[in-house]
């Protein structure tokens, strides 16, 4: 009888190793890796017609952080560094940011995937842009946008 109390024992400290080893416990995350799915049309993000930047697309629901952003001219030209906070899913926004920065002019050079983010730089006359999507805080994400000129 003893032993099978211990074997009962046993058997639950073993099931629960192998959940939390097996990923029962594990953090969720977006999967951006590789080449990204595609967005169904009802979970796609919309064009904020009322943007701060009209040259740079920010999808509804992301706001301006005026604490974390500043815009200049320096030479007569302009330098941008604003960013947005909302909350939409990395594949959301990756998916919106390819369809919009495409249809307002910017042509891609770059692209990065990692676990929690994305990078990618543009290019548009004599400008370059910088775009940055992180986590900003819980079920939260951020956009970067960097515009600069040309070198």
């Amino acid at each position: 009888m003893a032993w099978k109390r211990r074997n009962g024992w046993g058997g639950m400290v073993l099931t629960t190793a192998l959940l939390l080893v097996g990923g029962g416990c594990e953090k969720k995350r977006d999967p951006v890796v590789g080449k990204p799915e595609p967005i169904p049309p009802e979970k796609q993000l919309v064009l904020d017609p009322d943007r701060q930047i009209k040259a740079l697309p920010v999808p509804i629901g992301f706001t301006w952080s005026a604490t974390q952003s500043r815009s200049y001219r320096s030479g007569g030209k302009r330098i941008i560094d604003h960013v947005y906070e909302g909350g939409a899913s990395l594949p959301q926004l990756v998916a919106f940011y390819q369809k919009f920065m495409k249809q307002f002019g910017w042509k891609k050079t770059s692209a990065r995937h990692e676990a929690n983010s994305f990078r990618a730089s543009y290019v548009k006359g004599d400008e370059t842009c910088s775009l940055i999507l992180y986590e900003s805080g819980w079920w939260k994400r951020a956009i970067r946008l960097v515009v600069e000129p040309r070198r």
